[in-house]
Order: C-alpha cells, then structure tokens, then sequence
C-alpha cells in the first residue's frame, strides 16, 4: 500500500525540512541572545563580588541553618538566631566558581565550601581607634542542638531566676 514519493513532493518534503533546520537555529541564536541580555541586566543590581585569599578570616551566614535551629526546641524563634557565625579562616580560592573551603570545625555535618554571598569578612576591633571595647573572639557556633560542658550549665543556671531554669536551661526530653 506503499506509494513511491514523486519528484515535487520529494523536493517539497525537503524543502519542509530545511526550513525546520532554519528555524531551529534562529530559535538557538534567540536564545542565546536573552540569556546575555538577561545576565547583562542582572549583573546592573548586583554589585561587586568581594575576593578573598587564603588564610582571610571571614564570618559565615546561618540562613540556611534556621530549619535546624527550628527543629531543636519548640520555644525558640528564628528570627533571633544569630545571623552570622565564625570567625572561620578561608582555606583555598577558586574566583573562577567563585566558592572558597572554609576550615570548619569537624563537628559540623557542613559541606566546607561556600559562595561569597554567604560569607563576610571579619573585621577585628581597633583598639587603637576604639579603646577599652575590646570584644572576645566569638568562637565558632559547633551546632545548634549541641550539648553543653557542665560547667556551662550551671554557670547559666546560677544567672537566671527560678522561673527561667526548667525552661530555658535544661535539656528537653
């Protein structure tokens, strides 16, 4: 029931598929196209990326770890986490990604390498400029649900009312 294709119809069925062909490479070319005029407006809102060396001490963003903080108790807000946490010391550079490995404690379950946007440089206070305010190096938050040393429990206990103890203080079960 096969029919043998004739001559116009060969050259018309060609003719179709070139214009395809055709239209599938503008189609490619306006794509293209966008996508650089898209990047070219982005980049106008954006400003410049800071660019880190190694061994730079740098404070990294808990945006992304407020679900966990969410999940440890069911007294606590997330809009009072800390914002920033470290200091933490850049480890290796790669601008071309734009990432930087952070040296992180161990006991973080935290892939070490990070965006720029997610990190800010650490400044320490200039005594010289400022004196007698002197803040102690922030130490590292290990996790949010981490155990506490004994010591500090009680030290927090001996600071807070009667009220305060059972609930802010002691592990919850």
């Amino acid at each position: 029931m096969s029919r043998e294709l004739g001559e116009p119809e060969m050259k018309a069925a060609l003719e179709a598929i070139q214009r395809l062909e055709t239209d599938i490479l503008e189609a490619q070319d306006n794509l293209l196209l966008a996508k650089a005029a898209q990047a070219t407006h982005v980049n106008h809102s954006h400003g410049e990326e800071p660019h880190y060396s190694v061994g730079d001490k740098v404070l990294l963003s808990t945006f992304h770890q407020q679900c966990e903080y969410m999940q440890c108790g069911s007294l606590w807000v997330a809009k009072c986490m800390v914002q920033f946490n470290g200091p933490y010391t850049i480890s290796c550079v790669h601008p071309d990604t734009l990432s930087y490995p952070l040296n992180l404690l161990e006991t973080m379950n935290t892939f070490p390498t990070f965006h720029p946007s997610l990190l800010c440089p650490y400044l320490l206070n200039d005594d010289s400029l400022f004196p007698g305010r002197v803040n102690p190096e922030p130490s590292p938050i290990v996790g949010v649900c981490s155990t506490r040393p004994a010591s500090v429990l009680l030290e927090q206990l001996n600071n807070l009312s009667l009220r305060d103890k059972a609930q802010d203080v002691l592990p919850k079960i």
